[in-house]
């Protein structure tokens, strides 16, 4: 008598995990022990395990096509997974569909609803972070590119026209060649149009080197991250505005926290999402019709002088605006730094293996805090700069006249370094150049060697012998008593001989 042999299912059980982002790392290993503890607790003999690293909106993951692939030739029978939310984002009924067609078993171990707000984060945060990585590569790859076909002319082996590089030129070298590759695949996970911005700014900052303006480019660090992502508008309803939220291309509605402060009622022409200390920030570029015309008033200008014990002194202004740097907020957040700051240099020495310097979590947490602070120093000081200036182009003058400061020079000296710095001297310059612009009033610059101090302001006499220690003006010629920073912003105010900035 034949023996009956059965046949034996061959067919996989499988455990699949993700995460959105390599931050989550720990996450992942909770997940997968999790599941293999279910698993066992079922008595159900685990094949395979599928760790997947992606968003769950990106389609293209790795091992997500590797599980279709499976599921549709029958290699699978059963897929164990923590939460519905970990296989994808949008369209879950389609995939439940997909695999009873192919006879496999869907086994959810945590059916209770997950915060679709917190997935949805990490799914935007890791979307923000690919393409910050990818325009940081393109950046620094074009800066690399040029430097090495310039070592080529140097060589004698390039002519002079083929010693640069242009951005539309490299675009095309990274379409045509480094994307075609298995390896650099991953660059179209960026959109198209923030990637040739990354690379025009690269172009741009080559060309204000050439020209004398600025030093040579420096390549982007992951740590002191300053990139920046292009939104241009493509369609109708990108870079739609209501009062608290905001609609952008590929990352579509995000909440703002400060609201109000995007006009709702202008035509937004594109957009650009950066990311500084922990924080995600977004600028609308917007077209305005006409500016606030003030050119008609008939107020008289006014001469600023910029200064480290006070801030600046206004020539039609009693009280000088004091310096904020010694204020107690600022006084009591420079403090904190200080500590962090020693935390890490002890850190780094507990830690050190020989002539190397071994980066820890914990060191990792405290760098990212005092970031924080740097971060929330510099918004306290334009914030301040931003209320004076303000409160000059109120005033209606005709014109305002600062002086052209030799910032360089003076922070030379060590002395004086640091109390020049945290002045900001340039960003006051910067706010008041747009805003009188805008409200098109005349800013006058007068020549760094203009002798505001020690020219008096009633006669016209040049005290030569007046020091830096001096703060009271007594003219020797007329007797005149005044402070020596009151005094220099009168002369400015009358100064003859000035650029227009």
């Amino acid at each position: 008598m034949g023996k009956i042999i059965q046949n034996k299912d061959t067919r996989k059980t499988i455990i699949y995990a993700r995460i959105s982002s390599n931050g989550q790392k720990d996450d992942l290993k909770n997940q997968v022990h999790f599941l293999k503890q279910y698993a066992n607790s079922k008595g159900i003999i685990v094949d395979d395990i599928f760790e997947d690293i992606g968003s769950g909106l990106n389609y293209n993951r790795k091992k997500w096509n590797k599980l279709l692939e499976d599921c549709m030739l029958g290699l699978i029978k059963q897929v164990i997974i923590y939460h519905k939310d970990r296989f994808i984002r949008f369209g879950y009924e389609w995939f439940e569909r997909f695999l009873k067609a192919n006879g496999v078993e869907l086994i959810i171990v945590n059916n209770e609803e997950l915060s679709p707000k917190e997935e949805m984060v990490q799914d935007l945060i890791s979307i923000i972070h690919q393409s910050l990585g990818i325009c940081r590569y393109l950046y620094n790859s074009y800066l690399a590119k040029n430097k090495e076909l310039y070592e080529l002319y140097k060589q004698g082996k390039l002519d002079k026209k083929q010693a640069f590089m242009s951005a539309i030129d490299f675009d095309k070298y990274i379409n045509n060649d480094i994307k075609v590759q298995n390896e650099f695949k991953w660059i179209d996970l960026c959109g198209s149009k923030s990637r040739k911005k990354s690379i025009c700014n690269a172009e741009t900052a080559f060309k204000k080197f050439f020209k004398g303006e600025s030093k040579f480019p420096k390549f982007k660090k992951k740590k002191n991250q300053n990139d920046k992502l292009y939104f241009p508008k493509n369609n109708k309803t990108d870079w739609k505005i209501k009062r608290h939220k905001i609609n952008m291309p590929t990352l579509g509605w995000c909440k703002i926290k400060e609201k109000g402060y995007i006009p709702t009622n202008k035509i937004v022409k594109s957009g650009t999402v950066s990311y500084k200390a922990g924080k995600y920030y977004v600028s609308v570029l917007c077209e305005v019709s006409d500016y606030n015309n003030y050119s008609n008033q008939s107020n008289e200008g006014i001469g600023v002088d910029l200064g480290i014990k006070d801030l600046a002194i206004v020539s039609n202004i009693d009280k000088p605006f004091k310096n904020i740097n010694k204020t107690k907020r600022i006084k009591k957040l420079e403090k904190k730094l200080k500590r962090k700051q020693r935390q890490i240099s002890r850190k780094y020495q507990m830690n050190k293996e020989g002539k190397k310097f071994i980066k820890t979590k914990n060191i990792i947490k405290l760098e990212t805090q005092t970031r924080k602070i740097n971060q929330q120093l510099t918004n306290i000081r334009h914030n301040y700069i931003h209320n004076i200036t303000t409160e000059l182009i109120k005033q209606k003058p005709s014109f305002i006249t600062i002086e052209d400061l030799n910032i360089k020079g003076m922070m030379k000296n060590r002395h004086l370094a640091k109390a020049v710095a945290q002045q900001c001297f340039y960003e006051f310059k910067r706010q008041l150049e747009y805003k009188c612009l805008w409200n098109n009033i005349e800013l006058r610059i007068v020549d760094r060697y203009y002798p505001s101090s020690k020219t008096c302001n009633c006669c016209g006499y040049i005290k030569k012998d007046l020091k830096l220690s001096d703060r009271i003006f007594v003219c020797p010629k007329c007797g005149v008593i005044e402070d020596r920073d009151k005094n220099a912003s009168y002369n400015l105010r009358d100064a003859k001989l000035y650029k227009i900035a």
